[in-house]
């Protein structure tokens, strides 16, 4: 008997360990699907966007947004491109996205991708941030608002591991409705 009972609570761990050893790896999946589609976006920025982009930076503002509205129904995405130029010293810099409940309406369920890893633009030099905007089937009809924001490293933590933590510029708006 004590023989069947061991073999028994073997062969149950044997199914608890696979079922954890199966649900960690959709786990580690879902990861990077996740961040493989932060990098995605950026590819998702037509051209003439594109363009308008780098003529609004030749007129000297140091961040530009061209594109700042988008209607977007529900289960798809929508893509913004934000300019950056670095007028003064090379760092580090990075978008940060935050989401804005206002008047009911709970950004909050909105899901922003981004790209994770800060970004070196050299003094002078220019880049295109991305941010994709994902509309559960879900949401609210309604009018949502988005701050996006550029973070640098403050010119006393310039290096190229330094975390961008010093706002760059004026905080630009982004407005998603969803009909």
């Amino acid at each position: 008997m004590r023989k069947q009972a061991a073999i028994e609570l073997s062969a149950n761990f044997m199914v608890v360990l696979i079922i954890g050893i199966v649900v960690f790896s959709m786990g580690i999946g879902l990861a990077y699907s996740m961040l493989s589609k932060a990098e995605e976006v950026s590819d998702k920025i037509d051209e003439q966007t594109q363009n308008d982009i780098w003529n609004l930076l030749d007129t000297g503002n140091p961040v530009v947004a061209p594109i700042n509205t988008a209607t977007v129904l529900r289960g798809k995405t929508a893509v913004f491109g934000i300019g950056v130029r670095n007028i003064e010293f090379q760092s580090n810099f990075r978008l940060i996205i935050t989401k804005v409940n206002f008047e009911g309406c709970d950004a909050n369920s909105l899901k922003v991708v981004t790209s994770l890893k800060p970004r070196l633009i050299k003094e002078n030099g220019e880049t295109i941030f991305t941010a994709g905007v994902g509309v559960p089937k879900n949401a609210k009809a309604c009018d949502y608002i988005l701050n996006a924001e550029i973070k640098r490293c403050s010119e006393s933590a310039v290096s190229p591991d330094c975390e961008p933590d010093e706002t760059y510029s004026l905080v630009q708006k982004l407005y998603v409705t969803v009909p």
